[in-house]
């Protein structure tokens, strides 16, 4: 199996500044599975 990485980069410098809308990471999500995490229900 290969190594899967990605790294997002956000900052006013690459324009984000006028983007209309950002949203946040569900990276720390509890409730947000993947391929290397289940979900928690609560």
């Amino acid at each position: 199996m290969a190594n899967v990485q990605a790294m997002i980069i956000i900052s006013p410098t690459l324009g984000s500044r006028r983007w209309p809308e950002l949203k946040k990471s569900k990276r720390y999500d509890a409730g947000f599975s993947h391929r290397f995490r289940k979900a928690v229900r609560s």
